[in-house]
């Protein structure tokens, strides 16, 4: 197993296609403010920012903030559709791909969602889901 420590908006130090199984679980839509850095979201990496009011850059569109507290639910699907692109570059053909955005973490019955691989038959999505049940019981 290897645990690497960066943020999930730079390249991942992996091969393509060489990870069988990624299961996270991101931060949730503006439920809590973590103690570290901001850091651009989105944008051009090469861009000297000019942000405004609302902390997006004048000249890229990037946007100055903790992942999981963007201004708004779309700009924190954008966020997350930015760092899952590496997730399928890294991903392996038969691999699998877990992501758990939950509405709440205070709410003990809220259901998960789980955004699976779209190549998976819907045999092996039922097997998955089976499972996930089965361990949500226990």
């Amino acid at each position: 197993m290897k645990i690497i420590t960066q943020s999930v908006f730079d390249k991942w130090p992996l091969e393509n296609e060489s990870v069988q199984a990624i299961i996270c679980s991101p931060p949730y839509y503006q439920k809590r403010v973590y103690d570290i850095s901001n850091c651009v979201i989105g944008g051009n990496k090469e861009c000297e920012h000019v942000l405004n009011e609302t902390n997006f850059c004048t000249k890229c569109n990037g946007w100055l903030g903790q992942y999981g507290n963007e201004p708004s639910f779309q700009q924190f699907i954008s966020s997350t559709l930015l760092w899952c692109k590496e997730v399928y570059r890294v991903l392996r053909d038969d691999g699998l791909f877990f992501l758990n955005m939950g509405t709440t973490y205070s709410n003990k019955d809220a259901e998960p969602t789980y955004l699976l691989r779209n190549d998976l038959t819907e045999e092996e999505v039922n097997y998955v889901l089976t499972e996930l049940a089965k361990n949500k019981e226990k």
